[in-house]
C-alpha cells in the first residue's frame, strides 16, 4: 500500500474523509419497479452530493425514493469460522452448545462458505462485552472473524433469475457500487432459484 493509500485508509478510520472532513452515514431508501424494496448505506462527506449521485441512480433505473425501512429488521452479526477440516455437520454440532449460552436468534453457514457462519444476535444495540463473551466459549479453533450491524428483510419479493426484471435488478446494485460513497446495499430481493441454507440453527422464529 503506497504511503498515500495509508493515510487515506487512516483517515476513513478515523472517520475523515481524504480531504480530511468529517465523514458521515446517510440512508437512501426506496422501491423498484418491481416492488423490491432497498436500502442504501452511504459514508460522505458530503451529504447533499451523495444524495444527488444516488438519487440520479434511482430515477434513472425507474425506481422511486420512499420509506421501506419498517420492511427490515437491524441487527448486530458476527461472523464465525471454524475449522476447515471439520465437515459443516460437525461443525453444526461444534456451535448449538456455545451459542444457547448468549442471545442469539439465528446461526447459518454462508453461501459458498465451508466454515464461516453468520449468528445474527437479539439486541439492536449489543454491548461489545457480547463479542468477548462469544470468543471466550466458541470451542478451540473458532474465531470471531467479523461483526457490524445489518439490515434483514422481514419477508422477501421473488424476482425470476433469467428475466428482464432479474438483470435491470443487476444492473441498478452495479450502478450503485461503481458510487464511491456507497457503502453496502440490503434489499428484500430473493432470487428464483434461492435453496434454504442446508445448515442452519434456528432458535427464535
Amino acid at each position: 500500500m503506497s504511503g498515500t493509500s495509508m493515510e487515506n485508509a487512516v483517515k476513513r478510520g478515523q472517520g475523515l474523509s481524504i480531504s480530511g472532513k468529517p465523514l458521515e452515514t446517510v440512508n437512501i431508501e426506496g422501491m423498484t419497479q418491481e416492488g423490491v424494496s432497498f436500502i442504501v448505506e452511504c459514508v460522505t462527506d458530503n451529504k447533499l452530493r451523495t444524495l444527488q449521485d444516488v438519487r440520479l441512480i434511482i430515477n434513472k433505473a425507474g425506481g422511486k425514493l420512499t420509506p421501506v425501512s419498517y420492511l427490515f429488521v437491524k441487527h448486530p452479526y458476527m461472523h464465525l469460522t471454524g475449522p476447515e477440516d471439520l465437515s459443516p455437520e460437525n461443525q453444526t454440532a461444534a456451535l448449538e452448545d456455545p451459542i444457547l449460552t448468549l442471545p442469539i436468534e439465528y446461526v447459518g453457514l454462508l453461501p459458498s462458505e465451508t466454515s464461516t457462519w453468520e449468528a445474527r444476535v437479539e439486541y439492536s444495540e449489543p454491548p461489545m462485552q457480547l463479542v468477548e463473551d462469544m470468543q471466550k466459549i466458541l470451542p478451540e479453533g473458532w474465531s470471531v472473524t467479523k461483526t457490524g450491524l445489518k439490515y434483514y428483510p422481514s419477508d422477501h419479493v421473488q424476482v425470476e433469475d433469467e428475466s428482464e426484471a432479474g438483470d435491470a435488478f443487476r444492473n441498478f446494485v452495479e450502478k450503485l457500487e461503481d458510487c464511491s460513497d456507497v457503502s453496502e446495499i440490503y434489499s428484500n430481493l430473493r432470487w428464483s432459484s434461492y435453496e434454504p441454507p442446508k445448515h442452519e440453527i434456528v432458535l427464535t422464529e
